[in-house]
């Protein structure tokens, strides 16, 4: 496919039409227990990091060029007056993590909020965000509770295991009632979503572990929940998953790469997501360019229909119906006359992605899921063998 700019049609991955890549990495991701260690079992990791004399374990992603993928364009600085810049939001995670040895406890874990203690292994875990909940499961942990993000449930992806997590009011109101009667031996969450007075009272029921924000900095986050569980090995199986499946699918897609434009119907706006997010990482790791209007250090512009001429006239547009098919906003737009006229609508390049993997997922389990997807749209093979 090299010299060529794929023209496939369109793919559909919502609601009941949800494609059988998706569906069948779901099953995987709820089924497996100990996903880190079977998983590089299949697959071929990366070399094993040279440990420091600490006997550290490097959790340091690796750089885009790393993984194979050419330069994009560098992105545009935000005029926005609360923009956060990737390089804001990566800054206070250099202060973060723990010198414990790996697996070993007590381990003291300095994070958004400070230090927290920890004096044993946890195995009883709570998580008030999507991003702690694919952390813990990709990283073989069952949450004994759960928060939802939009009171709609779990993410589908790890349905087979919604069975056993209880859930625990929502991440934006979280049940501390519901949460003390679990007895957690841990606490997931972030500083973007809790404020420290209620950090103060999740510490007051269990130790506490606040990343600084999800999204942009997944790779971060789960850097720091794997320390805070003492899973440092299996974390790194993770992520060499993730990495050598990425290095493989730089290989094969086209070169040049197509303009990419990521759009996502919500019931009341449009959101138009820049860079700096969970799904604007992913595509700098395959060096996927963003059309112009979305090349920015930011994370996104909520708008309307209107809106679609300029944010979304990338060669190739990846769409997420929030909501599915119960969206009744959705229908509309997709048949306007600005949708039709978008040059990747016309070209049939849309790639129709499950909004609760490409923008709610934000952990490596969930992007090892866009990666597939996104090589199988180009008529690729999936390049990471997830555990059945």
């Amino acid at each position: 496919m090299t010299g060529t700019f794929w023209n496939g049609s369109r793919r559909r991955f919502i609601g009941a039409a949800t494609a059988t890549a998706t569906a069948g990495t779901a099953i995987a991701l709820g089924a497996t227990a100990g996903f880190g260690a079977q998983a590089a079992a299949q697959s071929t990791p990366a070399a094993t990091p040279e440990a420091t004399p600490a006997g550290a374990i490097d959790l340091s992603p690796a750089a885009p060029a790393e993984l194979g993928a050419p330069e994009v364009p560098a992105a545009a600085i935000s005029t926005a007056s609360k923009a956060v810049p990737e390089a804001v939001a990566f800054a206070p995670y250099a202060n973060f993590g723990t010198d414990a040895a790996p697996g070993i406890f007590p381990r003291t874990i300095r994070h958004a909020f400070g230090e927290t203690t920890i004096e044993k292994k946890p195995e009883r875990v709570v998580v008030l965000d999507t991003g702690e909940l694919d952390a813990s499961v990709i990283l073989g942990i069952t949450p004994v509770g759960a928060a939802e993000y939009l009171a709609s449930g779990l993410p589908d992806y790890i349905a087979s295991r919604q069975n056993d997590i209880q859930l625990v009011g929502t991440t934006a109101e979280p049940d501390l009632e519901a949460i003390l009667a679990l007895k957690p031996d841990l606490i997931l969450s972030s500083k973007l979503r809790h404020d420290e007075s209620v950090y103060a009272l999740l510490s007051d029921i269990a130790p506490t572990v606040f990343a600084e924000r999800p999204g942009v900095t997944f790779k971060q986050n789960f850097r720091l929940y794997a320390e805070a569980l003492g899973r440092e090995a299996e974390a790194r199986h993770v992520m060499d998953l993730y990495e050598d499946g990425v290095r493989a699918l730089n290989t094969e897609l086209p070169s040049p790469r197509p303009t990419t434009s990521i759009v996502q119907i919500r019931p009341d706006i449009v959101r138009f997501y820049m860079r700096a997010n969970f799904l604007g990482q992913i595509l700098t790791d395959l060096g996927l360019p963003r059309n112009d209007a979305e090349n920015v250090d930011d994370f996104a512009f909520d708008g309307s229909q209107e809106n679609l001429g300029e944010y979304a006239n990338g060669d190739l547009v990846i769409l997420a119906v929030q909501g599915g098919d119960s969206n009744e906003a959705a229908p509309g737009i997709l048949a306007s006359p600005v949708w039709e006229s978008l040059p990747a609508v016309q070209t049939d390049n849309v790639l129709e992605a499950p909004s609760d993997v490409f923008i709610g997922g934000i952990g490596y389990g969930s992007a090892m899921i866009v990666v597939n997807t996104i090589g199988q749209y180009f008529g690729l093979e999936p390049v990471i063998a997830l555990p059945e």
